[in-house]
């Protein structure tokens, strides 16, 4: 292979790697869309929260979501920089396996960190439905639009005005 086109892809591959370990500690992403981190282990085996939120997102893909949430209390038990995103990705592997008490305990966790989130109070009120709890669904996805109007981001305003008036049945 000639070396400037081993440069080229070389130069492709730290852009792409750049990119996605800056992404996972800055933009809050849904568990499923996180991007698959291919880290190198250490010798000295250190673990960071980056590497258990990995294991995490490849057991919650197998729907093994128990496992995952032992891995991201795991990564909680680092330190991480973003404490806020584990217990939300906590409370979504709870929302699939149906406890959705458990996942409202999780995104109140996220939401005490970071209260400026409207992932967070979506996903709370997503909970909330299952539960029948139009009211408190209701009050959260407000929360979650007034966020949204707060920082301007009229579109997902919207997306989640249009679902409250599509689900609340009052």
């Amino acid at each position: 292979m000639d070396k400037r086109i081993f440069n080229i892809i070389l130069a492709i591959m730290f852009a792409t790697w750049l990119y996605y370990g800056y992404n996972l500690y800055i933009k809050p992403k849904p568990l499923n869309n996180l991007p698959v981190s291919n880290t190198v282990v250490r010798t000295n085996y250190e673990r960071t929260a980056n590497y258990y939120i990995s294991l995490a997102r490849k057991e919650f893909h197998k729907k093994n979501y128990y496992k995952a949430i032992d891995f991201l209390n795991q990564a909680l038990e680092t330190n991480p920089s973003n404490p806020d995103l584990i217990y939300y990705y906590i409370g979504m592997c709870y929302f699939d396996l149906h406890q959705y008490e458990e996942s409202i305990k999780s995104y109140d966790k996220a939401i005490e960190l970071n209260p400026n989130d409207s992932s967070f109070y979506y996903m709370k009120a997503l909970s909330y439905i299952d539960l029948k709890n139009y009211n408190e669904f209701k009050s959260n996805l407000e929360k979650a639009i007034k966020i949204e109007q707060d920082k301007g981001n009229t579109y997902e305003a919207g997306k989640y005005r249009e679902f409250l008036d599509r689900t609340v049945p009052f």
